[in-house]
């Protein structure tokens, strides 16, 4: 893991080392900012409030339909993998939004719900909900149907069954998913934010406005935040992922 991240740091100084001389040398076009410059207008950004407003903004949003998404996620996957007639009718329906980019989906929730905050969190919400019901559906497929039995034999309720069987029984397969699912969420909000026009802030909303002025500066600074959050995303979930998987007995 440490090599990982050794060489993983390397190839990033190594593309900012040839970005840097791209730009002394006049490789890259005139308009093509340097590392310095793209540096200068994060900063200038971020000491003036801008880019923390746009950040913040569009976090907010994220957590809620991730957040969101993951509940409902849940407790649908768990529905299907406890009921043999729901799942052969909705399964072939879950693995068709599956295939669907969720950015697809924007144009039309932009004509259903208009061209505010409200789309944004539903492309949110729809980028990581199909993944965690599949997620959750298949882990809880993989427990074994013995498990079930003796809870039940037990006197065990749906509700317990599901919280202290189900549910750990499935981490495995749906903690690696959610960084998936949180990871397409995070790009249908990018994508949505850039196409709802009456949105005044949001990272998506700062990249497509600088398209007016040819701003790459403020175009990389945002994709900076973008790659950033979801560096903090990945190490949160292999955080939580470590801490509930050792909790419950099942790290792997």
């Amino acid at each position: 893991m440490k090599n990982q991240r050794v060489t993983s740091f390397l190839v990033v100084l190594l593309i900012i080392v040839l970005w840097h001389y791209a730009s002394i040398f006049k490789i890259l076009p005139d308009f093509f900012p340097s590392p310095t410059g793209t540096l200068k207008v994060f900063l200038r950004m971020f000491l003036d409030g801008t880019l923390p407003r746009h950040l913040i903004e569009s976090l907010v949003r994220l957590l809620t339909g991730l957040s969101i998404a993951c509940v409902v996620g849940f407790a649908v996957g768990g529905i299907l993998a406890s009921s043999a007639f729901l799942s052969t009718i909705l399964y072939p329906l879950l693995g068709f939004f599956l295939s669907i980019p969720t950015v697809a989906w924007v144009p039309l929730l932009i004509v259903i719900f208009g061209l505010g905050a409200r789309t944004v969190v539903i492309a949110v919400f729809l980028g990581g909900f199909f993944e965690i019901t599949y997620s959750t559906y298949q882990g809880i497929r993989t427990i074994p149907q013995s498990l079930t039995n003796a809870a039940r034999t037990m006197g065990v309720s749906s509700a317990r069954l599901f919280f202290d069987v189900h549910l750990p029984g499935s981490l495995p397969s749906v903690l690696p998913s959610l960084r998936l699912a949180a990871g397409y969420a995070w790009r249908a909000l990018v994508g949505a934010e850039m196409l709802s026009s009456m949105l005044r802030w949001g990272i998506g909303k700062m990249i497509f406005e600088a398209r007016y002025w040819n701003d790459l500066g403020v175009m990389f600074a945002g994709l900076i935040c973008i790659w950033s959050v979801a560096c903090l995303f990945e190490k949160a979930v292999a955080l939580l992922e470590k801490r509930t998987l050792g909790k419950w007995g099942i790290a792997r």
